[in-house]
């Protein structure tokens, strides 16, 4: 009983400091759709969080679409359908989107997928304002010991030599998942967070309020 009590008191002191981070004035912006592709194996509830904190911080004017497709990059037939399935999503959300000003956030292998759409879409390309990676392993493939990860990135026709448009990636200090040296292309910077890999995934803690102080 006490555990949920400390659970449930822990909750409430989240959604406080999310709440304290966020302006009580939805924010009008220049940009028609932002957009956030969570990592993989994420399932849909958890997109929740960003979900939310996006909606309650641009104005109604402002379409907010979250990829809330699971998927996971092993090697089975599955997994490559729930893989292709997601880009296919968010390659839909792109199409559709409203105007031409569209912010695109990106958890983790949400930037690989992000990265594999655009390479080979020039025209939707051209229409992404900016982009923001939060933890995205996209160092070349010497940096990566997981096979089965490059083997992912080889069957989306992952383009080594395509660069991200107008793009600022972000890394956790802590994170052991994707840590700095693999959050970014060969030779980008990156900023870091006092974060760890799966903290990314609640704005209201970490990521949120530096995310939105990007997307102008």
């Amino acid at each position: 009983m006490l555990i949920k009590l400390a659970l449930g008191a822990l909750g409430l002191v989240v959604v406080w400091v999310g709440y304290q981070h966020l302006s009580p004035a939805k924010r009008t912006d220049s940009y028609n759709t932002v957009i956030y592709v969570p990592g993989s194996y994420t399932p849909a509830w958890a997109t929740k969080p960003w979900a939310w904190f996006l909606g309650f911080t641009f104005h109604d004017d402002v379409e907010v679409v979250v990829i809330d497709t699971y998927y996971t990059y092993e090697n089975t037939p599955k997994a490559r359908q729930g893989l292709e399935e997601a880009r296919d999503r968010l390659v839909v959300a792109l199409e559709q989107s409203r105007g031409a000003n569209i912010q695109v956030v990106t958890h983790s292998y949400g930037a690989v997928l992000l990265h594999t759409v655009l390479q080979d879409r020039s025209e939707l390309s051209d229409r992404v304002s900016q982009v923001v990676t939060m933890a995205g392993p996209l160092a070349d493939d010497d940096s990566f010991a997981d096979q089965v990860f490059l083997d992912s990135r080889d069957h989306l026709g992952y383009d080594a030599s395509y660069r991200l448009p107008r793009h600022t990636a972000i890394c956790g200090r802590f994170d052991t998942v994707v840590p700095c040296a693999l959050a970014a292309y060969p030779g980008q910077e990156t900023e870091s967070l006092w974060s760890n890999h799966m903290a990314f995934a609640l704005p209201q803690l970490v990521s949120g309020h530096r995310i939105l102080r990007i997307l102008q």
